[in-house]
């Protein structure tokens, strides 16, 4: 029999079943919860989404732990911190430098990976490409659309009212961080 826990292992939140693509799924309900913000991290700096080149899962983990990191800004924050991780075992100025230039690298992306890389709930890799062609490649177009109504993205084939209902909640809860980002 198999054991599905009532409480996060991470964080000891709340965890629920959902449905997501005719499957179910253990998720933990927590906002704060340390697990879901790695997944979604290391998501944001893999290869098809922002390509943050050398940032591994354990490093992220160790910036987490370390309180350096609690969003995906906080990315583009962390040569602030430059001294005092060069001071950690397992970083010396090498591989600290490295990381940064590759942070400071992963500012010259596409808006499709842009896009995929925020982690917008029915929105995968096809669907970043299809707003992104659709917006000319363009942010300006895309937040002017998300401003107004992203229900014109309705009109892009495989892009249906479910997609665009979550990209506006999406939008509603995180309009500042992607202006943010964007910068």
């Amino acid at each position: 029999r198999l054991f599905i826990p009532n409480t996060c292992p991470v964080c000891g939140g709340k965890t629920e079943i959902i449905k997501d693509n005719e499957s179910e799924v253990l998720i933990c309900t927590s906002d704060i919860c340390k697990g879901k913000l790695l997944g979604k991290l290391v998501h944001f700096c893999s290869k098809n989404a922002i390509n943050i080149e050398g940032m591994s899962e354990a490093t992220l983990q160790f910036l987490i732990d370390n309180g350096w990191i609690k969003s995906f800004q906080d990315i583009y924050k962390l040569d602030y911190y430059r001294q005092a991780w060069k001071e950690y075992d397992g970083f010396g100025n090498r591989s600290v430098d490295k990381l940064l230039d590759a942070i400071e690298n992963s500012r010259k992306t596409t808006l499709d990976k842009f896009i995929y890389a925020l982690s917008i709930p029915l929105i995968g890799r096809s669907a970043s490409k299809d707003i992104s062609k659709y917006c000319n490649n363009s942010i300006d177009e895309f937040t002017f659309i998300m401003e107004n109504t992203s229900l014109e993205f309705a009109a892009i084939d495989g892009i249906g009212v479910s997609a665009t209902t979550s990209l506006d909640d999406w939008w509603n809860i995180n309009r500042d961080m992607l202006y943010e980002l964007a910068e």
